[in-house]
C-alpha cells in the first residue's frame, strides 16, 4: 500500500501534473480496507488519501487557481467517506456470509460422516428387505401343476 502511495504520489506531483491522477487515492480506502483487519488503518488510510489527494490543490498548487477554486473539500471529503462505508459495509456483510458458510459447510460435512457411518446398516437392510419381499411373493402365490 505504500508503494501505491508513492508511484501515484509521484505521478501526480512530477511525473504529469494536472493530469487528475490524485483521483486514484479514492482507491486506497477501500484497499485498506480490504488488505487490513484493523479498522484503524483502514480510517488512517482514509486520511491519507483525502490529504493527497488535497495535496495538488493545496499543498503543492499544480492547477491552476480556477480549477482549485471549483474544489469543494467538504464534497470531496463526503465521496471519499462515502465509498469507504460503502467497502467496509460490504466487507462486514461478507465476512458475516463467510462465517454462516462455514457453519453450514460443517453441518454438512458432519452429516456426510453420519451417513458413511449408516451405509453398511443400509445395505443391510435393503439386502433383508428384498429377501423378505421375494420370500412372501413366493408364499403367497400358489403353484399348480
Amino acid at each position: 500500500m505504500g508503494l501505491f502511495i508513492l508511484v501515484n504520489s509521484y505521478a501526480t506531483l512530477i511525473i504529469s501534473p494536472g493530469q487528475y491522477i490524485e483521483y486514484y487515492f479514492v482507491l486506497l480506502s477501500p484497499l485498506a480496507i480490504t488488505l487490513f483487519e484493523k479498522k484503524s488503518s483502514a480510517y488512517l488510510a482514509l486520511v491519507i488519501s483525502f490529504l493527497l489527494f488535497l495535496t495538488p490543490y493545496y499543498f503543492y498548487v499544480v492547477y491552476p487557481v480556477n480549477v482549485v477554486d471549483r474544489l469543494i473539500v467538504l464534497e470531496t471529503a463526503c465521496v471519499f467517506l462515502v465509498i469507504h462505508l460503502l467497502v467496509n459495509y460490504f466487507k462486514s456483510n461478507n465476512l458475516q456470509f463467510e462465517k454462516l458458510l462455514a457453519l453450514e459447510r460443517d453441518k454438512v460435512l458432519s452429516d456426510k460422516i453420519i451417513l458413511e457411518r449408516q451405509k453398511p446398516e443400509l445395505r443391510e437392510l435393503n439386502e433383508f428387505k428384498s429377501h423378505f419381499c421375494c420370500k412372501s411373493i413366493y408364499k403367497a402365490i400358489p403353484i399348480n401343476f
